[in-house]
């Protein structure tokens, strides 16, 4: 029987000078935070002091503490010092300062050098935090076997072990709607530097080259953040609350991106409602697709039309393409199978000593 939370409460990240005062307030966070100076900007809310709040809250003794991502590992600073303490798992999903250098490569590519300059300084602070963290935990978790070795390269962390990110799989078969015009969907918060980036490939670049060949097809944008100069056949839809009908009324969907880190969700959501994918090698990384088989891949803005229209115009291969993406997802991806893996993972095994 899989185990189920006893409690859930919310937790206020503090503003910048509590924050601060959380980092000093006792001497092992000084010294931590002296050491990595500075911290990379996502650690900082989360304190040893706002740690110790949590443990607080939850009030009965813990057999397994589970950290969602790197920079939060900060929380469980206060559990070291203790001769007992629960078993430590880290769900860092990718290596943040990888992640983050792809980002600065791509930002001085487009040009952005102010901005890569800042997301160079992120990335080495992220670098030295990782090194100084990972150590704690008994267990470390990551997306992909491709971030498994990136990270027992780079990190000399030999307990790391490949999680699949999940998303729940739609049951019945999940075929989407015969919509005319045909639409092609991006998923993604425009914020995000790499999402930017795809969505204004695909508006310059892709879509344009698409109409040439479907003069009616569009192209919607889902997702949070400031919208980008619209264009011909540009529907922009802001945040929704349910990505069902988006994906329901896709033809495909298209992924371009060009850095980042860690499994797409948005590839395994659209592979769960039978979608059809055509992504860049870089946006499938990790997840051990086969162009031609679950997804047809491309590099530059031609390839990626050509697949689109390909996908677009032939029903039986968007049909296969879907099938395919869908049964991988179902067998590697599904919530269910993956959260059983979680729980092995976090009890497997008492705590060890600091």
């Amino acid at each position: 029987m899989a185990a189920r939370a006893r409690a859930a409460f919310l937790v206020r990240l503090p503003a910048t000078a509590e924050a601060v005062r959380g980092w000093l307030a006792g001497g092992s966070a000084r010294a931590l935070a002296a050491r990595i100076q500075p911290l990379p900007g996502r650690a900082r809310p989360a304190s040893p002091a706002l740690g110790s709040e949590v443990l607080r809250r939850a009030g009965e003794r813990l057999d397994a503490i589970v950290v969602l991502r790197g920079y939060l590992a900060g929380l469980v600073l206060p559990l070291l010092e203790r001769t007992e303490r629960p078993r430590l798992v880290l769900d860092l999903d990718e290596d943040d300062e990888s992640t983050l250098d792809s980002i600065a490569a791509l930002q001085r590519l487009r040009g952005e050098h102010v901005d890569a300059a800042r997301t160079d300084s992120e990335a080495r602070a992220s670098g030295r935090w990782l090194d100084a963290v990972l150590p704690w935990f008994d267990r470390v978790l990551a997306s992909s076997p491709l971030e498994v070795d990136g990270l027992q390269a780079r990190r000399a962390c030999k307990s790391v072990r490949s999680l699949p990110n999940a998303v729940r799989v739609p049951s019945g078969p999940g075929a989407p709607a015969s919509v005319d015009p045909p639409r092609l969907l991006f998923v993604g918060n425009l914020d995000y530097p790499p999402n930017r980036d795809a969505a204004e490939r695909l508006v310059r670049g892709v879509l344009p080259r698409v109409r040439r060949r479907i003069p009616d097809a569009e192209l919607h944008l889902v997702g949070a953040g400031t919208p980008l100069a619209s264009g011909e056949g540009v529907v922009q839809h802001g945040p929704v609350a349910d990505l069902a009908e988006s994906y329901h009324g896709a033809r495909l969907t298209v992924v371009p991106l060009r850095a980042g880190g860690g499994s797409r969700l948005k590839i395994l959501e659209a592979w769960a409602r039978h979608v059809p994918v055509v992504a860049t090698p870089q946006a499938v990384a990790g997840l051990g697709t086969r162009d031609g088989e679950q997804c047809l891949l491309a590099r530059d803005d031609d390839a990626l039309a050509e697949a689109a229209v390909r996908v677009a115009s032939n029903a039986g291969q968007a049909a296969a393409l879907a099938r395919a993406g869908r049964a991988r997802v179902a067998r590697r991806h599904d919530l269910d199978g993956v959260a059983a893996t979680v729980e092995a993972l976090c009890l497997d095994g008492p705590g060890q000593e600091p």
